[in-house]
């Protein structure tokens, strides 16, 4: 089927080659463009995009298709900013350019198409060097998270800013969970898996509860991220880890057989570490690991067994490749604890704790519940962006009218089975109010599509008429059907 979608599009432009050329002649250059386009991929698959394609010294990417996660926009501009920061440091001096454009795409079979391509390919041929250059819409999706600074045809990104939102940790709702990781350290398993859709709480859950575990500090902790790289370091994310249990460790030097030395050396590291105290290694984002860290890991675990180590792993699906390739053989010695949405009471803790200062009404209460679907991640965002959208004291009613919240609902529409997202592209087109009677009128498999649909919180029923439970969600629906699209449906 034809879909327009909400997108954000990144387009990097590499300048500087001429000179360079001049200088170490066209072969390395040549080498030196691949190495900087590896690079740029990586950083841009690490934070969830896809890449387009290649074109001359430009790279294109796209954030928020073929899924979206609910911030695209954000994970695009984090990208950007990561581009910039390892080009500053690779080998020879060269610039980047780059340009972010938020809006929407329009997808044809296997191809993608729209006018916001030509709007971020501007924005990046008049970015000075080492400017990131952003169209209006992906500024207002994203001004609370990242300083900008106004120029004369667009928006300038110049940092992130982290805010502060922390809120407790409602231990209450993820007790049976916590008993499973208690349990499953006092025998020290290989691995601990812990799995749930983006959004749903894997690092709070993990901080907190070994927070609660090890207060008697009977387990050395440490973690890694492989979504913030150092991209000209071997194996940085570990590498991390490594020196910060041993300062003085020096990489062994590049040379024949180099790295069975370094992995041999880093298991050494861990190894000592756990013959002092149990050790824990805490990895995030294992989605984007890179190839050398997933051959090191696939080593190491060969060293784990019959040693007081454990590795924790957060993963949004725990039967993706990436999992079949870590534990492979090892499977008996694994735990397993996926994490489920939250129930609604949690979500409304979560805002209510952030909202004190409004008049919380219980239609917007609502609206609230059926946009995050359980996701903790969806009520903090929703929260800062009320704080940002009303002043204090105001009764809230419904939700403004955003880019975020639209980004928020691609993220749940992605996540609709195709039978299911067929019969609400025909009642997106209809009223406001739906005659719940027309419904086996216009579905075949009426009963499954609703029970399906009320329990997700996509619909309500009220009077004999059917609802979508919130607008922005009727709209983003709605906003994917062509014109074509529409007279197939009619």
């Amino acid at each position: 089927m034809n879909e327009k979608k909400l997108a954000t599009i990144l387009y990097a432009d590499l300048s500087g080659f001429t000179e360079l050329t001049n200088k170490i002649g066209a072969e390395k250059t040549t080498d030196f463009i691949n190495e900087c386009f590896n690079t740029i991929d990586l950083i841009i698959h690490s934070h969830y995009g896809t890449i387009i394609r290649h074109e001359g010294d430009r790279v294109v990417a796209i954030f928020g298709f073929p899924r979206s996660y609910g911030n695209d926009s954000s994970n695009a501009l984090w990208s950007a900013l990561k581009i910039r920061e390892a080009i500053k440091k690779m080998r020879y001096k060269v610039d980047v350019h780059i340009g972010v454009g938020t809006g929407e795409i329009l997808i044809l079979g296997e191809e993608i198409y729209g006018h916001l391509f030509e709007e971020v390919s501007h924005l990046e041929e008049i970015a000075e060097k080492g400017q990131i250059l952003v169209n209006e819409e992906c500024y207002n999706t994203n001004k609370d998270c990242f300083l900008f600074e106004k120029s004369k045809d667009a928006f300038q990104v110049k940092e992130k800013i982290i805010p502060d939102v922390a809120f407790p940790f409602f231990f209450e709702y993820r007790n049976e969970e916590f008993k499973i990781l208690y349990n499953a350290l006092l025998k020290m398993p290989q691995f601990i898996i812990i799995s749930g859709e983006m959004g749903i709480g894997k690092t709070d859950f993990i901080n907190e509860s070994l927070k609660k575990i090890n207060k008697e500090n009977r387990f050395s902790v440490y973690e890694t991220t492989f979504n913030e790289q150092d991209y000209f370091t071997p194996c940085s994310s570990f590498m991390k880890i490594v020196y910060q249990i041993a300062p003085d460790f020096i990489l062994p030097p590049s040379e024949e057989n180099y790295r069975s030395k370094l992995f041999r050396e880093m298991s050494s590291v861990f190894l000592q570490s756990s013959r002092t105290k149990s050790l824990i290694i805490i990895l995030k984002n294992i989605e984007v690991i890179d190839e050398q860290s997933l051959s090191f890991l696939e080593y190491f675990k060969g060293n784990i067994q019959n040693n007081r180590i454990t590795i924790i792993i957060e993963v949004r699906d725990k039967n993706c490749q990436i999992m079949e390739k870590i534990i492979g053989d090892v499977k008996k010695d694994v735990e397993f604890i996926e994490l489920k949405p939250l129930p609604d009471c949690a979500i409304l803790d979560i805002v209510t704790y952030h909202l004190q200062d409004y008049v919380v009404t219980d239609e917007f209460k609502k609206e609230i519940i059926n946009l995050c679907r359980g996701i903790p991640y969806y009520a903090v965002e929703i929260s800062i962006l009320i704080k940002n959208s009303f002043p204090l004291g105001r009764e809230l009613r419904e939700l403004p009218d955003s880019l975020k919240l639209k980004e928020i609902s691609e993220a749940l529409v992605d996540t609709i089975p195709r039978e299911y997202l067929n019969g609400l592209y025909i009642l997106s087109l209809i009223n406001d109010e739906i005659n719940y009677q027309i419904i086996p009128q216009l579905l075949s498999d009426a009963k499954e599509f609703l029970n399906y649909c009320f329990g997700r919180g996509l619909l309500y029923h009220k009077d004999s008429k059917l609802y979508f439970n919130h607008n922005t969600l009727r709209e983003c629906i709605r906003g994917r059907l062509t014109k074509k699209s529409d007279r197939n449906f009619i």
